[in-house]
């Protein structure tokens, strides 16, 4: 467990060559929220969950998923990346947690959980 989350966990891709080929039609972004997105994106990069891919990077992307803005609470919304089809690309795998205590002890400052 300590292993996975200091150094990820390696997808179970269920076809041969690893991740989708698949470059997803990009959500629209309303002018009311393309501000928030771009905050968003920077505290992204900034926090080292994300990159931007350069120039020689961009042609060869296999994947692009989507994303859209949730209003879920009217004063706090959320960047959504969809994920679905990633998702569909992946084996189901079973996790269980030892203990909580033992979870919650190896999390480390700035630790990213995606559920």
């Amino acid at each position: 467990m300590r292993r996975a989350l200091s150094f990820g966990w390696r997808l179970p891709w269920q076809t041969p060559r690893g991740r989708p080929r698949r470059r997803s039609r990009l959500y629209p972004v309303s002018k009311k929220n393309s501000a928030f997105v771009a905050d968003e994106v920077e505290r992204w990069v900034a926090a080292g969950c994300i990159r931007p891919l350069n120039e020689e990077e961009l042609p060869a992307a296999l994947c692009v998923s989507p994303a859209f803005v949730s209003w879920a609470q009217q004063d706090k919304p959320r960047l959504v990346v969809d994920l679905r089809q990633v998702n569909e690309q992946l084996w189901d795998i079973r996790f269980k947690y030892e203990a909580l205590t033992n979870f919650m002890a190896a999390l480390q400052p700035y630790d990213n959980l995606i559920s």
